[in-house]
């Protein structure tokens, strides 16, 4: 077995793992009430399935990588609903329930949109050389790896909600060690890559991820607390999921590697901008009253 081929597992059983872990820890009607928010929903899905497309596109077509390079970036681009933006919203003292929500919703569209903009895009970073999209593939890689361990999270939730916090709690540690792993794979994978990649590109890429928190922002309306958590759900894109594709469409190419890359800078930079949020909320909060 290649070590692709073990990644490309790795990958799908740890978003698997956490997509579960969150349909069990969200709150069903907090859920239900974004979904009923056709506003929230709609930007949402503005910020996530066009703005930070577009706005991916235009960073491969200024920097102009390798044509395989530029597909790693433009998975994570159109892969958004990374599991991390709930707990991310947590640490910033945002809106969690809406989070959770939007993520939900987010990752019940994407077998549907992103096969579709990855198939569009994808010629126009090629730059002329043939990429062949396999969209059946990434399609069985969306349901199977996020979007029924998410709805079987959310049944369990809704039916046995006494089963659900029991489990919740092994379940959380259990992706915890799951990214660990994943996390410690990914750089054993691809050390020699990460050594290749020019300090321009890490900087650009964090310059990338923090774009995509302001698009979230900039659309967040009014209330504070909603306006950060559409930032980080829409800035933490799903890099376990950019990942899994990258290994199942694109084996033995740079683009396993970039989608890697680009998916812990985004996790690390994005949990900054969460971290830093959190203490800011707190250092605000009058006296006595929680942030």
């Amino acid at each position: 077995m290649s070590m692709d081929h073990v990644l490309n597992v790795v990958a799908l059983i740890t978003l698997g793992e956490m997509m579960f872990y969150v349909g069990l820890s969200a709150s069903v009607p907090d859920f239900v009430k974004t979904l009923r928010d056709a506003k929230v929903v709609a930007k949402g899905i503005l910020a996530n399935y066009v703005l930070v497309p577009a706005l991916t596109l235009g960073f491969i077509l200024v920097i102009r990588p390798h044509p395989l390079v530029g597909v790693g970036i433009l998975l994570l681009g159109v892969c958004p609903a990374g599991p991390y933006g709930p707990p991310y919203a947590a640490i910033a003292k945002a809106n969690v329930g809406q989070a959770a929500g939007l993520m939900i919703v987010l990752a019940g569209l994407a077998p549907l949109l992103s096969p579709v903009l990855l198939h569009a895009l994808t010629p126009l970073v090629s730059g002329g050389q043939t990429v062949h999209v396999n969209v059946l593939n990434v399609v069985q890689t969306l349901l199977i790896g996020q979007v029924l361990p998410l709805l079987t999270g959310l049944i369990v939730n809704h039916r046995w909600p006494q089963r659900a916090a029991t489990w919740v709690k092994p379940a959380g540690q259990l992706t915890k060690l799951l990214n660990l792993i994943f996390l410690a794979l990914v750089f054993y994978t691809q050390f020699e890559s990460l050594l290749k990649v020019p300090m321009f590109g890490f900087i650009g890429l964090v310059l990338l991820t923090i774009s995509s928190v302001a698009v979230g922002w900039l659309l967040g309306g009014p209330d504070r607390a909603g306006r950060k958590g559409l930032a980080l759900t829409t800035g933490v894109r799903n890099n376990g999921l950019g990942v899994a594709i990258a290994t199942g469409s694109f084996a033995g190419t740079p683009a396993i590697a970039t989608a890697a890359v680009f998916g812990v800078i985004g996790f690390i930079s994005t949990l900054v901008v969460a971290v830093v949020w959190g203490k800011l909320a707190k250092a605000s909060a009058p006296e006595g009253v929680p942030a």
